[in-house]
């Protein structure tokens, strides 16, 4: 095996842990299975969103098992293993499917040199919309029935929310800190 493709192997392994660390991680963040719980099946500010639309504007395609472990280790709702998987499946492919349709819509540079603040919040909207789409139907299939539109407008406000909170926080604190040491 030739030491490129070891070091891409080793990139998209150390990819896929940061995406599996960073969703876990922001979604006890935002008060994990709780906050679901108390607010129906959607947070009004999802966090780990984030963490999908960045998935897959850095890893591409390798983000979709990233997520797919996340969510397997953060959905619950007293489910059974083959209703997780379900619901885990529909979280890991509804966001990143339409970030990849909206990116080669929008002809998004694979390099994201073209990426401008209002490309990243049409990104964050068409990630809002497909994990909403494929997130709601995953829990109508397993039987958590929720208000239609309720639960679509919840999911898909909750994720715009978490996802642009967090882009903000960055922004801040790459101002501050590059205002630090300059």
């Amino acid at each position: 095996m030739s030491t490129t493709k070891k070091e891409s192997r080793l990139a998209r392994l150390g990819a896929v842990a940061l995406i599996i660390a960073l969703y876990v991680g922001l979604f006890n963040l935002s008060g994990g299975q709780q906050a679901n719980l108390l607010l129906g099946t959607a947070s009004p500010v999802f966090l780990p969103a984030f963490v999908r639309l960045f998935g897959v504007l850095v890893a591409g395609i390798w983000a979709i098992p990233a997520l797919f472990i996340a969510a397997l280790l953060c959905v619950d709702f007293g489910l059974g293993p083959s209703e997780r998987a379900l619901v885990s499946l529909m979280l890991a492919t509804g966001a990143p499917l339409a970030i990849m349709v909206t990116s080669r819509l929008m002809q998004l540079d694979p390099t994201l040199t073209n990426l401008t603040p209002m490309r990243l919040l049409v990104l964050s909207i068409a990630s809002g919309l497909g994990n909403s789409l494929f997130y709601n139907f995953a829990l109508f299939l397993v039987g958590i029935h929720t208000d239609p539109i309720t639960g679509h407008v919840a999911t898909f406000v909750g994720d715009v929310i978490g996802t642009w909170v967090i882009i903000y926080t960055i922004k801040l604190g790459w101002h501050f800190f590059w205002r630090q040491r300059t």
